[in-house]
Order: C-alpha cells, then sequence, then structure tokens
C-alpha cells in the first residue's frame, strides 16, 4: 500500500499546483511558478532542503526562566541571503526562534517575565505534560493541546504539578513597532476550537489556535491533523512567506521540492521561499499523525 502511494506521489510531479487562496495561504501572494517541475533534480540550482529542517535533539541545552530548558530548532537566518543558509536550521527571517522547552517534574518557574528590551513574545504550545500558569491573580491550567501567549513585562509563574516533564514547543515572536502587546496572558485549548478547514490543500484537517486577531504580532498558527493515507496539496511560497510546520506525532514524511524526507516528532522546517519549491506532508499509515503551522 505505502508502495502504491509513494508511486501516486511521483505522477504527481507532472501536475500543476493549485493556486489556492483559503486560509493556510496569503491570498496577496502572487505567484510566479504554479507548476511542479518535471525536470530532473539538480543540487546545484535546487535549494538544500537539509539546510532548512532541524530537529531539537540536535542542540544544546540552555537555561530558560530559571528552571525551564531550552533547545533550539529554528533560528535567524545565517548566509548570504534566504536561498543560501549556511548553518542547518538557521533560516529564520521574520520569526525570531522555534525552539522546545521542557519544565522537569515537580519544578516551578517563580515570578519570570519577558524583557521587553528584547522586542519579543513568546508563544508556548504545550505537547506533554500537567501543571498550571499563573498571572495577574489568575490561574489556568496546561495540559497537551493548550497554547498560552505570553506577552512582554508581564510577570507569571508555572509549576508543573504532574507525574512527567512538561513539554513545549515555543515560538519567539518579533514585535513590530507598530504593535501593542495584551497586558495579560491569552490561554487557549486547541479541543475548545472548531475546525477551521478539513478541505484545504486536499487534506489539511486544521484549527487556529492563535492568530492576530487573538493576540499575536504577524503570524497566525494552529494543529494540523492528516487522516490515514493521506497527504497535502503540494504548492510553494515566495519571498514574502515565512511558513513553518513542526511535527507533534505520527510517522510523517514530507516532501520538499523534489525531494522526500523522514518527518519525525521534534523536527521542523521551513519552506524555501522561492515559489518553486513544493512542500506536502505524508501520511502513509493506517494512524492519524498531527503536526503544527504557523505563516506570517
Amino acid at each position: 500500500m505505502q508502495k502504491m502511494f509513494l508511486a501516486y506521489l511521483a505522477v504527481l510531479m507532472l501536475l500543476p499546483v493549485c493556486n489556492s487562496s483559503q486560509a493556510q495561504q496569503r491570498p496577496q501572494e502572487t505567484r510566479i511558478y504554479d507548476q511542479l517541475d518535471p525536470r530532473p533534480y539538480d543540487p546545484a540550482t535546487e535549494p538544500d532542503i537539509d539546510m532548512y529542517m532541524s530537529n531539537y535533539r540536535e542542540s544544546n541545552n540552555r537555561g530558560l526562566f530559571g528552571s525551564m530548558v531550552e533547545r533550539d530548532i529554528l533560528t535567524p537566518l545565517v548566509g548570504p541571503d534566504r536561498m543560501h543558509p549556511t548553518r542547518r536550521g538557521a533560516v529564520l527571517t521574520h520569526i525570531k526562534l522555534l525552539s522546545f522547552v521542557t519544565l522537569p517534574t515537580g519544578q516551578r518557574v517563580v515570578n519570570a517575565k519577558i524583557d521587553p528590551a528584547l522586542k519579543e513574545q513568546r508563544m508556548f504550545y504545550c505537547a506533554g505534560g500537567n501543571g498550571t500558569i499563573e498571572s495577574a491573580g489568575k490561574t489556568y491550567t496546561i495540559y497537551e493541546g493548550v497554547g498560552i501567549i505570553i506577552p512582554p513585562d508581564i510577570t507569571f509563574s508555572m509549576h508543573n504539578s504532574g507525574t512527567r516533564e512538561m513539554t513545549f514547543y515555543v515560538i519567539a515572536e518579533n514585535l513590530p513597532d507598530n504593535f501593542t502587546p495584551r497586558k495579560e496572558i491569552v490561554w487557549a485549548d486547541e479541543a475548545s476550537a472548531g475546525f477551521s478547514s478539513n478541505t484545504v490543500h486536499w487534506t489539511h484537517n486544521y484549527k487556529t489556535l492563535f492568530s492576530r486577531k487573538s493576540g499575536l504580532a504577524t503570524i497566525n498558527c494552529g494543529p494540523v491533523w492528516f487522516m490515514p493515507m493521506t497527504m497535502g496539496q503540494p504548492h510553494s511560497h515566495g519571498e514574502k512567506t515565512e511558513e513553518i510546520w513542526f511535527s507533534i506525532h505520527g510517522d510523517v514524511k514530507v516532501m520538499m521540492g523534489k525531494e522526500l524526507r523522514e518527518f519525525q516528532e521534534g523536527t521542523a522546517y521551513k519552506i524555501p521561499p522561492n515559489n518553486q519549491t513544493p512542500h506536502s506532508n505524508i501520511n502513509v499509515t493506517n494512524e492519524v499523525v498531527k503536526v503544527f503551522w504557523f505563516m506570517n
């Protein structure tokens, strides 16, 4: 069955890419390349997609807010331009950082805050564990599927009250000068959100967890599920778009350009922004898989 599915994928390389204007694509983005390229892969002219991918297990630990441990996944661009990064995972031009953060069992973060001088806010997405976060006299529960926006200069405390470490994917978002952050943390549970679509790009079953309307400065984000034996419509993005995906659980493959890669839990990738590198998340298993998406 998997062989048949991958053979079907190969046929897709000859088909046109649809120019969708639905929620997961920038409607204003101008397409200069609307068709999958039938020519053989040429490493001399095409992006090195491995430079646009990284897993937190490749990074060293560092402390965060006293008791947390942070590992980088994707970091700011290192290289002459967006199409030629010189360090794996150092590809970001819009977002400041994507990282993986843990809080050990029983540990606390006490009276922490994000320094306003950093001009950033952070969105924590809980991938596992249980606990609480307190701020401004309010207490919120944390468990898998909960997202929390922590604006700058907002004091908060966090406690891991569960029996396993708490794990988070954390997006550090640059704040434009004309953006006014919220005056308190913003909490959301993906289970309470309705599906935004289950047909965009063929098979993306996604929910909007946070958007610019709910406290983010420049991006929209949310979890995406792929049903068994399905794949997303291959499509590309241009230089004005920074689209990032990270894998939460399940055996996922990713197509970028003319190549396939494993997309294991803890891995993230950015689509090379040249309007010529299609991407697609692929589920060739009999189980539902879950990934997470965000873009400016």
